[in-house]
């Protein structure tokens, strides 16, 4: 069961292949939006810098963030189309929880390592973020 991303050859995802307007607030036709979770540890760190990030790439989205040990909400999995977490830990987490959560789970593998909003986070999560696949 090696990380699910891998598994099924997640295309990269370009903007040739779903673009936006360049106005934010309009989306291109036949675009559908969804509804990203991001799960880490706290949720200040690593999901809170990349639900602003992708909140910024793709404003046609509605994005949240929690972590597990603090502002964790269970509703909050039922809402999510795509849940992303950063860790194995996280993966099996969901998993415990039942198969249609860990069904829309994507490991990006970010290492809790790294500040709010550093430059080095933001620049590894613009590479890992491309890895999701919310055509499918």
């Amino acid at each position: 069961m090696l990380y699910k991303n891998y598994a099924r050859e997640i295309t990269i995802r370009k903007y040739a292949v779903c673009r936006r307007d360049r106005r934010k607030d309009k989306p291109s036709q036949g675009y559908i939006s969804m509804n990203i979770l991001f799960i880490c540890n706290q949720g200040e760190n690593r999901s809170r810098t990349s639900s602003e990030m992708w909140a910024k790439m793709y404003a046609e989205h509605q994005v949240k963030y929690a972590g597990f040990y603090n502002n964790f909400d269970a509703q909050l999995l039922d809402w999510a189309d795509k849940i992303v977490v950063f860790e194995k830990k996280h993966e099996d987490e969901l998993e415990s929880r039942g198969y249609k959560y860990w069904s829309k789970c994507y490991n990006i593998l970010v290492d809790d390592l790294y500040v709010y909003n550093s430059s080095r986070l933001k620049a590894l999560l613009r590479e890992k973020l491309k890895l999701i696949d919310i055509e499918s």
